[in-house]
């Protein structure tokens, strides 16, 4: 069963890595990939699925012990480096309604296992009166 996006303002396409995800467990399964190769989660990306995740209510595909969390992550101008992680979905969606653009990716972790897989990206923000501004 699909999992509702937290997506609400993308501007164009919203990419999905569902059918990568499936290939990826499907060459668990048949021993062409070994759990190492995808339980390699940054100690980062552990922490803010602790933190900040929500749960998906899923259990993990690799372990099927740990419950999946999703963090969202956010890049852009006048942004830190290392992004912004949302806390709500109220935070994501000022992130979306920037004047500036912003590109977003929803990451699936199990923080039992360390399993990690990107979810989808998107492109929101950039508001059509910052456009002209940096056009002019």
């Amino acid at each position: 069963m699909p999992r509702p996006p937290l997506v609400s303002l993308a501007k164009g396409a919203v990419v999905e890595y569902r059918l990568q995800r499936a290939a990826l467990i499907q060459q668990l399964q048949t021993g062409e990939r070994m759990v190492e190769d995808i339980c390699d989660a940054h100690p980062g990306l552990i922490r803010a699925a602790k933190g900040v995740g929500r749960s998906l209510g899923e259990t993990c595909p690799v372990c099927h012990e740990g419950v999946l969390r999703q963090v969202v992550y956010v890049f852009g101008d006048k942004l830190p480096a290392s992004g912004v992680c949302p806390v709500s979905k109220a935070d994501l969606r000022s992130f979306e309604m920037r004047e500036l653009p912003v590109t977003c990716y929803a990451v699936e972790v199990c923080v039992r296992c360390r399993f990690n897989h990107l979810l989808r990206k998107w492109e929101a923000g950039g508001t059509s009166t910052a456009r002209s501004k940096v056009a002019k």
